[in-house]
C-alpha cells in the first residue's frame, strides 16, 4: 500500500486529538501498516507524554553528553526536562522547560517587556516598551525644538590663564 498522510487537527485543546491519533495509529499498526505519529503541538506534546520511549532516548542522549559543561533543555516538555536534570551529572539550563533545571535562561528584551510579543515561557518582569517609546519621542522633540543639546551637554574649551612672571 502506498504511503499516506493523515492529519488530525483542531485549534481547540482538549478535543481528543492525541487519543484519537494514538488509537487510530495502534489500529493501523495491528493491521500490519507502518505508522509514524508526529505531534506538532510543541507546547504540550501529548504523544511524547504517552510514549515514554522518546523520554528515555533523550535522557540517554543527555547522559552521553556528561563531559559537556552544561546541558540545554529548550522547547521540551516539563517531565522530560525534569527527568534529564535528575538523571544527568551535568547542570542543565532551562528555556521554558522546567523549574527542576539547574538554571533558567530568558532573553533580556523579552523579560524586560521590550518586545511586542513574547514566547509562552517568558515571564515579563517589566514593561519597558512604553517607557522606551516615550523616551525616544521626548528625545526627538527636544532635538526638533532645539532644547537638546544644551550648553551643559557640550564639551567646552578649557581656558587657562598664566601670569608672566
Amino acid at each position: 500500500m502506498p504511503a499516506r498522510t493523515i492529519c488530525i487537527a483542531s485549534a481547540k485543546g482538549g478535543s481528543g486529538k492525541t487519543s484519537l491519533t494514538t488509537t487510530f495509529g495502534a489500529f493501523l499498526s495491528e493491521l500490519g501498516q507502518k505508522v509514524l505519529l508526529i505531534d506538532a503541538d510543541f507546547a504540550t506534546c501529548g504523544l511524547t507524554l504517552l510514549y515514554r520511549r522518546e523520554v528515555r532516548a533523550a535522557a540517554d542522549h543527555a547522559r552521553s553528553m556528561s563531559r559537556s559543561p552544561a546541558g540545554l533543555c529548550e522547547a521540551i516538555v516539563e517531565p522530560l526536562a525534569r527527568h534529564i536534570t535528575l538523571n544527568t551529572p551535568i547542570p542543565t539550563l532551562g528555556i521554558g522547560a522546567s523549574p527542576a533545571c539547574d538554571g533558567q535562561v530568558l532573553v533580556l528584551e523579552d523579560m524586560l517587556g521590550m518586545t511586542a510579543r513574547s514566547p509562552r515561557f517568558v515571564r515579563r518582569f517589566g514593561d519597558l516598551a512604553a517607557q522606551i517609546d516615550a523616551s525616544i519621542a521626548a528625545y526627538a522633540s527636544a532635538v526638533t525644538d532645539g532644547s537638546f543639546p544644551a550648553r551643559e551637554h557640550l564639551y567646552g574649551l578649557a581656558v587657562t590663564t598664566t601670569t608672566p612672571g
